[in-house]
């Protein structure tokens, strides 16, 4: 009997070394995944800063492509007056 109190008297220690060992390895991991998680952050907050530089680029890309367009159209009224107009000085000169 004595060498079974001495063996359960044992077994709260070891239990309570194996629970502090499972204690100390999960917080080791949730500070691993805490890294992983500010690393996963940190890129995520410079791929919403990297796609707010791209927004604006085109942004201002479309503004100078409507500006263009806009005095495309302008100069294709120019032109077609202008070639209207030589074709009825030149209709005029053959008569």
């Amino acid at each position: 009997t004595l060498f079974r109190s001495g063996a359960a008297a044992h077994q709260p220690c070891k239990d309570e070394a194996e629970y502090g060992l499972r204690l100390r390895t999960r917080q080791a991991e949730l500070e691993r995944r805490l890294q992983q998680l500010d690393g996963d952050i940190a890129r995520e907050e410079r791929m919403v800063r990297d796609n707010a530089d791209v927004l604006e680029r085109l942004r201002a890309e479309e503004a100078a492509l409507n500006s263009e367009n806009a005095g495309a159209a302008e100069r294709e009224a120019t032109t077609r007056a202008a070639f209207e107009q030589a074709a009825s000085t030149l209709a005029q000169s053959e008569a």
